[in-house]
């Protein structure tokens, strides 16, 4: 199992960062401009993480490279929400055998909050751990990036 954690200081607060976080905007924005992710046919018109069914996939979602060629997917499942500004997903994935994308968002102060992403993983290719893992790291590296470039504005 491999794991890479991640953690970014935003300059803003930590309802709105969540709010940002946790919505498709937010998310393919993060992902921009390389790729982006479907919106599972079980979770359209989901306006909020809350309203997501826990424990039991909502659907597939594929990962599209230059936004429009798949080359992933996720089998969206969120198994906890909570306590505070948190998730915890735990979606089978095309590449890896076991995907866990725990996030979380911690208030520091009024205006500032700290966003940290832990990934637990193992690629179903034999052999690609350390390939695999640098691509994670680097994805997230370049999420971070973005959204705090988005609050930076």
């Amino acid at each position: 199992m491999n794991t890479v954690q991640r953690t970014s200081e935003v300059p803003a607060p930590a309802d709105a960062v969540w709010q940002r976080v946790t919505s498709v905007e937010g998310v393919n924005h993060e992902l921009g401009p390389w790729m982006r992710m479907t919106v599972p046919r079980g979770a359209r018109g989901i306006e909020s993480i809350e309203e997501l069914p826990l424990g039991r996939p909502v659907g597939r979602s594929w990962v599209l490279l230059l936004k429009a060629i798949p080359f992933d997917y996720d089998d969206l499942t969120l198994v906890e929400r909570g306590p505070g500004h948190r998730f915890l997903e735990r979606s089978p994935m095309g590449s890896m055998r076991f995907w866990q994308h725990e996030r979380f968002v911690e208030a520091r102060g009024e205006d500032a909050c700290a966003v940290t992403d832990r990934l637990t993983f193992a690629p179903r290719l034999p052999g690609t751990s350390r390939l695999v893992r640098g691509i994670v790291e680097r994805i997230f590296r370049h999420r971070h990036r973005r959204l705090r470039a988005h609050f930076a504005r």
